[in-house]
């Protein structure tokens, strides 16, 4: 997730907006555990294994990448995700990178109904690499969020979806949400919305940011469905530095908004460990990242009832 902030002098500018993004009978009331949630080992061994010492925080053009581009590559093949170019991975060219490139993930499930039109799932695989001897292991950021994302594909290719899913896993949004950037301007599919994942790992409740066009379908949608925790947050508080993140321009959804797409943000919260070395998947309990993981599932769902109902 990107670094972006805004200073405790817009405090009281910030606080009616928290209130009237989410009712306090929603925060009191909403179910924080789905109930009988298997332990899903495999979201958390991918977790450990994408924030490994073998990965060394993931920076672009680094071996580190590469190491994880071929774990997230591996992983797809196994899962039964297809390709959605010739290969699994596409290069692509930024200043901000130069000599090298950065690389970006993609593959694909089918839908059943609407094969033309595509829900991109994304999340950005890179983080901050290594100072010296200190790695930046990005065990929240974002190894969980491209964690769930694998989970969804393998779950999308068991139970098909009614519309086309493209699994993105972005390079060098650390940088400026560059590897998002570069496939909108790249692609001219139907994409009918975007669904992004980041710091899903450790929040036991799980925020979401979404369009303005498609909001309130969204809420009654949530409202009206058991089981779930999802808390409406435009703005966050960074309790170790007094300031508050906007999830707006926070992540990779945000370049999809610039393209006109709709998005729905699925994050959690912003904790001591956000952007240090001491970002490591021992912070992890199963129990939570199972519950987050079957969020994320849920989410998909009311996601493609809401463009079932109301259309894109």
């Amino acid at each position: 997730m990107l670094n972006l902030s805004i200073s405790l002098k817009h405090t009281l500018i910030v606080l009616p907006i928290l209130l009237s993004g989410c009712t306090s009978s929603k925060l009191t009331t909403c179910q924080e555990r789905i109930d009988n949630v298997k332990a899903n080992t495999q979201v958390l061994a991918d977790i450990v294994q994408l924030s490994s010492s073998e990965m060394s925080g993931r920076a672009p053009t680094t071996r580190g990448s590469l190491a994880a581009q071929q774990y997230i590559t591996e992983r797809f093949i196994n899962i039964g995700a297809q390709p959605f170019y010739k290969g699994y991975t596409k290069p692509f060219a930024h200043r901000k990178l130069a000599p090298l490139k950065g690389v970006n993930l993609v593959a694909t499930v089918a839908g059943s109904v609407f094969p033309e039109q595509f829900i991109v799932v994304s999340a950005h695989y890179d983080h901050l690499g290594h100072r010296g001897s200190t790695i930046f292991y990005g065990a929240d950021d974002n190894a969980s969020g491209v964690a769930m994302m694998l989970d969804l594909a393998a779950h999308l290719t068991r139970n098909p979806p009614l519309y086309s899913v493209l699994f993105l896993a972005t390079d060098a949004e650390e940088k400026g949400l560059l590897g998002a950037s570069a496939f909108l301007q790249e692609n001219e599919i139907d994409i009918v919305l975007n669904l992004n994942l980041d710091m899903l790992g450790r929040s036991k409740r799980m925020y979401y940011l979404v369009s303005p066009d498609i909001r309130n379908k969204l809420r009654v949608s949530i409202e009206s469905s058991s089981n779930t925790c999802f808390v409406y947050r435009r703005r966050h508080k960074d309790r170790s530095s007094m300031r508050y993140v906007d999830y707006f321009k926070a992540s990779d959804h945000y370049a999809f908004h610039k393209a006109g797409i709709p998005y729905v943000f699925l994050s959690g919260a912003i904790h001591n460990d956000y952007h240090l070395s001491s970002d490591t998947s021992d912070k992890m309990r199963l129990a939570n990242v199972s519950n987050q993981n079957e969020h994320v599932r849920k989410m998909f769902g009311l996601i493609e009832d809401l463009l079932i109902k109301h259309g894109t």
